[in-house]
């Protein structure tokens, strides 16, 4: 979660212990946009790490309706979503992540910006 964020404590901790979850690993992946797809990969690659490990929750929401001002550029390229998925491990040899490319394109970085205290979006297109 990237529009609602607070940083200590996280919000992977808390969720965890509401779900009774209390000995699980859970921390916060802050990707804005792409802090599902993420998550993920994340738990791809725990999986992967960690033989003994069955199950993974990923959840992910976002709400830039709270920081685009009403009728400005960055409304129309932002919008509230929320989604979980339980990952398991799977069974078969071979099963899991088949395949996946994620990339950084840092050109367009001042596209859309939000700068502190009042975090804004702004968009220059």
């Amino acid at each position: 979660n990237w529009t609602d964020r607070q940083f200590v404590p996280e919000w992977g901790p808390h969720t965890a212990h509401l779900l009774g979850a209390d000995r699980a690993l859970a921390f916060d992946v802050c990707g804005a946009c792409t802090g599902f797809v993420h998550g993920v990969q994340t738990a791809a690659a725990l999986f992967g790490a960690h033989a003994g490990w069955r199950h993974a929750l990923v959840v992910s929401s976002e709400r830039f309706s709270r920081r685009v001002r009403p009728g400005s550029k960055g409304e129309l390229i932002v919008g509230d979503a929320a989604g979980a998925a339980v990952l398991s491990r799977g069974a078969e040899p071979g099963a899991g992540l088949w395949d996946s490319l994620l990339i950084s394109d840092g050109s367009g970085r001042e596209t859309v910006t939000v700068y502190p205290p009042n975090g804004w979006i702004k968009s220059s297109r």
